[in-house]
């Protein structure tokens, strides 16, 4: 079995050009917008195949000493390749070659640009803060990116997972996931048995790195991957639409975004 990277990167843009690992064959790329689940499918991936997770910066600096980032605790083995997470597609596009894997995670545009709208304290949609953060958010830009990167993506190397599937079958996607990469299903019952204690946990850590003075901490608690449209006016969820089919494109719109523009 090849020795495979699970990269998932968190840079600024002026460092794009610069992110160049020393294997560029047989990689496993994981590419996500903000609020799709990262954290959550990252760590589950950690428990189930105990890689090492480091930012980009770490990979730069070769600074793969301890276990990296690892929200969870996991037991994790020194002796196989770490993981790297990115929201910046760009960041890899030397990469996109056959034999390279690309794993995307997706989620409904309403639940993505509500939950990043109550970045306040009182975790309810702001508006103001929605037009700011989606206008000038260097993120935020890379929305229709991800989608484009996906589908230029050679179709045998690359795999969509929905952030519903996370949520409401993780042992169904997860199982996706590492046949996809190759990687034995040894922890996957260990997974599924402890699949409550791990979400209570990947909860409490989150919302303690993600304060809600900050970032509305984890409002939705992983129970419902409609929590927050739910919970927003048909006039909201009229502008968000509205907003995301003239961001990314009529094409995109209906490959990706229009199966979740409907009544609730």
């Amino acid at each position: 079995m090849p020795n495979k990277f699970l990269i998932l990167l968190f840079l600024p843009i002026a460092m794009f050009a610069d992110f160049r690992p020393k294997e560029t064959n047989n990689l496993v790329i994981l590419l996500s917008f903000p609020r799709t689940g990262t954290c959550w499918a990252s760590s589950s991936i950690q428990i189930l195949t105990q890689r090492c997770c480091y930012y980009v910066s770490d990979v730069l600096a070769k600074s793969y000493s301890g276990n990296g980032l690892n929200f969870l605790n996991t037991k994790i083995d020194q002796n196989k390749p770490p993981f790297i997470r990115t929201h910046f597609p760009f960041a890899i596009t030397s990469l996109r070659k056959p034999g390279n894997k690309l794993i995307v995670l997706s989620r409904s545009h309403r639940e993505t640009v509500l939950r990043m709208g109550k970045l306040n304290s009182q975790g309810r949609f702001d508006r103001a803060i929605f037009d700011t953060f989606y206008e000038n958010s260097p993120t935020c830009k890379n929305l229709s990116a991800v989608y484009k990167f996906f589908d230029a993506w050679p179709e045998d190397d690359r795999l969509l997972i929905e952030y519903e599937d996370l949520v409401l079958n993780p042992v169904k996607a997860m199982k996706s996931i590492l046949t996809f990469i190759n990687e034995p299903e040894t922890n996957l019952d260990h997974y599924e048995k402890n699949l409550d204690h791990y979400r209570q946990k990947m909860v409490k850590t989150y919302s303690s790195l993600t304060p809600p003075k900050k970032w509305g901490g984890s409002l939705s608690k992983g129970d419902d991957p409609l929590f927050h449209s739910k919970q927003a006016s048909k006039n909201d969820l009229q502008i968000i639409d509205e907003f995301i089919r003239k961001k990314v494109g009529e094409d995109l719109w209906q490959k990706y975004f229009a199966k979740y523009a409907i009544d609730i």
